[in-house]
C-alpha cells in the first residue's frame, strides 16, 4: 500500500485515524513511539537518515528546539504547529516560502520524518516547495491541479532509483514490470539497479510497521553513484 497523500497543505491531516470520506479508505495510523522496535531503523530504507537515529530511538519525542539544533536549515526553521501559527491563514507551502517557517506537529511520526528529510535533503525539499508555490500563486490555495498532486505524491512517497544501464530505462517508462523485476533481477542484486534514497516521509512513517507492503513514487535516474543521482 502506498502512503496516503496529505491534505491541501501537502501534509497528512491532523486526524490521521479518520476515514477518507472520498475513497472510503482509512489513513495509516503510526504505532505509538513506545511500541516501535528501534531495530526497524536498521532497515536499508532508513540508511540516509542514520545520522539522526537518536531522534527516532530516544524514549522521549524530540521537541522543536531539538529539531532546529540537530537539523539546522539556513533561512528556515521548524515551528510548532499550533493555533497561533495557523492564525496567519497561510498555506503550509506559502508559509515556508515567505517566512521560512516549517509547521511541525510535536510527538508526531509523520512530521518528524518530514523534518529528517528537510535536514538530509534540503535542496530537494526546497525545490518541491518552490514548485508548489508557483501553482498556488496561479490557482489559489483551495485548489490543486495534477502537477501539484504529483509533487505531493513524491513529497509523501518519493523514492529516487538509480539505474546504471540506460537500456533499462524504457522498461520503467513502459511499466514492463516483469522484465524489470524478474528478467533483470540480477541487476537488483549486483547494484545495477538500486534505491538511491527514500524521500517520502509518509513512506518512512509506514516502514515503522515491519513487513508492511510499501509502494513508492519513483524518479528514476541513470547513473552509477547514489550521491550523484540524488544531487
Amino acid at each position: 500500500m502506498t502512503g496516503q497523500p496529505g491534505d491541501r497543505d501537502g501534509r497528512a491531516a491532523p486526524d490521521d485515524a479518520g476515514a477518507d470520506a472520498a475513497s472510503g479508505r482509512r489513513r495509516f495510523v503510526a504505532p505509538p513511539r513506545a511500541q516501535v522496535d528501534p531495530a526497524c531503523f536498521r532497515h536499508p530504507l532508513f540508511k540516509a537518515y542514520a545520522a539522526y537515529r537518536a531522534l527516532l530511538t530516544s524514549a522521549a519525542w524530540p521537541d522543536i528546539d531539538a529539531l532546529n539544533t540537530t537539523l539546522p536549515l539556513p533561512g528556515r526553521r521548524f515551528v510548532a504547529q499550533d493555533a497561533a501559527l495557523l492564525a496567519d491563514g497561510l498555506h503550509y507551502e506559502t508559509r515556508i516560502a515567505m517566512h521560512g517557517h516549517i509547521a511541525t506537529r510535536v510527538a508526531n511520526w509523520h512530521d518528524l520524518f518530514n523534518a529528517l528529510v528537510w535536514g538530509r535533503h534540503p535542496a530537494i525539499k526546497s525545490a518541491l516547495n518552490a514548485r508548489q508555490c508557483l501553482h498556488i500563486a496561479a490557482m489559489g490555495p483551495q485548489r490543486r491541479n495534477r502537477a501539484q498532486q504529483a509533487l505531493t505524491q513524491f513529497d509523501e512517497c518519493g523514492v529516487i532509483v538509480r539505474v546504471a544501464d540506460p537500456a533499462l530505462l524504457p522498461l520503467w517508462d513502459g511499466h514492463r514490470w516483469h522484465e524489470l523485476f524478474a528478467a533483470h533481477a540480477a541487476r537488483w542484486q549486483d547494484g545495477g539497479i538500486a534505491v538511491a534514497v527514500v524521500i517520502g516521509h509518509a513512506l518512512l512513517e509506514q516502514a515503522l510497521v515491519p513487513g508492511r507492503l510499501l509502494v513508492g513514487r519513483c524518479v528514476v535516474v541513470q547513473g552509477v553513484d547514489d550521491a550523484a543521482c540524488v544531487a
